[in-house]
């Protein structure tokens, strides 16, 4: 504890009271108290009774004499809404990081389950919502997936969230979609907890991971900061009661606080399709109290809520913020990052639907860039596929992997899409098109056996989605001749990763032959190619050259292309 005794000031104090009530009483924040009781050896929430020996010793830390006072009238706090209808809510969480740093272990050692280990290849690849109780309090996790093709879903949750843990395993450190995650919750202007993950695992540096933290703008407390940083082993269920007193520390410093008697408001998480229930929606209330029988409208479908499901999949009449529930009642699939709102009756949701179409003009189509091809479209280098999946969460994070292969030699052409099993309309756009039908978690409807049964149309379903999207560059490698039309000139490997105005250049190393400015580029990465394409920029230092040769270092920028890894070869044709 620091001791600030170069000029004290002398205070009375009762001989029991809050810990807001003191820091009321020394004028300070209640979070600065809260922080000294912990250096202390006392955790404590803000509403919680000190001793007066303990009182005393914290003011005298902050510079203060207290003296023990006998209360006449003690003041009672009734928790309860003000009279606006503001209530404390329970936090929202939303776990963040790369892909295997274990996100879904945390939560998994949190409920005392195993999510982690029923994940299709280890990873989670849709959003999953949890209210659970703790020391009196709720919190509200939510896990999103850490694969790189879901930053769409990622963006989703840090939008919806209090609090965002990022979680960063201590002997990887910061990796790619650990950046991303750190950019979406500083956009989102959240307060931030780290969790340093697999402490106990050969390799593990925790010092490194705070270092990395500090250069982007995140220095932890015990480096002068103001970002709490929690080590933990989630399967020696080490630092977990910790990382929950924090939550409950950051909601009880924020006051997170919500309005149930608004009338109810709820962010779409995810839709699917289920055979026996229809179409099933996730949502996560945010305002006033959902109930059975409620009609609603989002941007682009209305309904009746007809049955309300918990996370547990028990009926439940009504549902209160800052809970994820499972919404049975809608017309058509919404969209994931939709707000659905409460509307009277029918008349209204008819008219204000209606109203809200004819403003938003950016539908979920809008937001495709691949090539959407009628059937009549015929290109000799256009791959026609289909791709239909069980979320619509899926379905955006396939497409927007998709639209990395579009390149100039070849272009994919997005047939059809949708939600749902495959069924016989699938399998006659894909005849008609000459495409393969792509399905990701899902079957296939029977009428489709029939339909097929000469296996006219190639039908590929995946549980993974990076094995179906590898399964489609797969296809794209097959179909596009690139040797046989180049001639290969020279290799180089990337050393560095630099920016220039504001593009960021690949610094190479010509190992063999040479490139010319007008050179066509090929990147490889682990042995496999992951891109073919322009060079835009040859630089030798900070100067525009038109050529580099063997032993020469220079940069290179590439159109279209901008992740760069040092270690990457590249090779050059011509």
């Amino acid at each position: 504890m620091n001791e600030n005794n170069s000029e004290s000031k002398n205070i009375e104090i009762p001989s029991n009271l809050t810990v807001g009530d003191l820091a009321n009483k020394l004028n300070l924040e209640s979070v600065d108290v809260i922080k000294q009781l912990m250096r202390a050896g006392y955790m404590l929430s803000i509403n919680q009774k000190l001793e007066y020996e303990l009182a005393a010793l914290i003011a005298k830390s902050f510079g203060f004499d207290a003296s023990e006072v006998e209360i006449i009238e003690e003041k009672k706090q009734i928790f309860k809404s003000n009279i606006d209808g503001d209530e404390i809510k329970a936090p929202v969480v939303t776990i963040l990081g790369h892909v295997d740093h274990g996100k879904t272990t945390l939560l998994d050692s949190i409920r005392k389950t195993t999510v982690a280990e029923s994940e299709h290849g280890g990873i989670t690849q849709k959003i999953s919502a949890y209210k659970l109780g703790y020391k009196d309090s709720f919190i509200t996790f939510l896990d999103t997936p850490g694969h790189e093709a879901f930053s769409t879903l990622r963006s989703r949750g840090a939008k919806v969230t209090d609090i965002a843990i990022i979680i960063i395993a201590a002997d990887d450190g910061i990796m790619p979609q650990t950046d991303e995650s750190i950019n979406h919750v500083k956009s989102s202007g959240v307060p931030i907890i780290i969790a340093i993950s697999k402490t106990d695992l050969p390799g593990a540096d925790i010092e490194r991971v705070k270092g990395q933290l500090a250069e982007r703008e995140l220095m932890v407390e015990e480096w002068g900061g103001e970002i709490i940083c929690v080590p933990i082993s989630s399967p020696k269920n080490e630092g977990i009661s910790e990382l929950l007193d924090y939550i409950l520390l950051v909601a009880e410093v924020n006051e997170f606080k919500t309005d149930t008697k608004l009338p109810p408001k709820a962010v779409i998480l995810e839709s699917s399709m289920d055979g026996k229930q229809g179409i099933v929606v996730k949502a996560l209330i945010q305002e006033g109290i959902l109930k059975v029988g409620d009609r609603f409208i989002t941007n682009t479908t209305k309904g009746k809520v007809r049955a309300l499901l918990n996370d547990d999949g028990n009926q439940v009449k009504e549902c209160l913020p800052s809970t994820p529930i499972d919404i049975l009642g809608f017309e058509s699939l919404p969209q994931s990052g939709e707000v659905l709102e409460w509307v009277k009756n029918e008349k209204d949701a008819k008219n204000l639907l209606a109203k809200k179409k004819a403003e938003t003009s950016n539908t979920h189509t809008n937001n495709i860039n691949l090539t959407h091809a009628s059937v009549e479209q015929k290109q000799i280098e256009t791959i026609n596929i289909v791709v239909k999946a069980d979320l619509q969460g899926s379905l955006d994070a396939i497409i927007e992997s998709l639209n990395l292969f579009n390149k100039d030699s070849i272009k994919i052409a997005l047939i059809h899409y949708g939600i749902g099993n495959v069924n016989e309309n699938d399998v006659a756009m894909a005849m008609a098109s000459n495409s393969v039908i792509y399905s990701f978690n899902l079957g296939i409807e029977q009428g489709v056996l029939e339909k097929n049964k000469n296996d006219l149309v190639k039908i590929e379903n995946y549980n993974i989605i990076y094995e179906l999207i590898d399964a489609v560059e797969e296809r794209i490698t097959n179909s596009i001749v690139k040797e046989e039309t180049f001639v290969k000139q020279g290799n180089a490997e990337i050393k560095a990763v630099f920016t220039f105005d504001n593009k960021p250049i690949a610094g190479i190393l010509i190992n063999e032959g040479k490139v010319n400015s007008s050179y066509k580029v090929k990147i490889i990465r682990n042995n496999k190619e992951i891109f073919f394409g322009k060079i835009k920029s040859l630089k030798h230092y900070k100067d525009d050259v038109r050529e580099l040769i063997s032993g020469q270092e220079g940069g290179v920028g590439v159109d279209d292309f901008e992740n760069f890894n040092i270690g990457d070869k590249i090779e050059f044709f011509s």
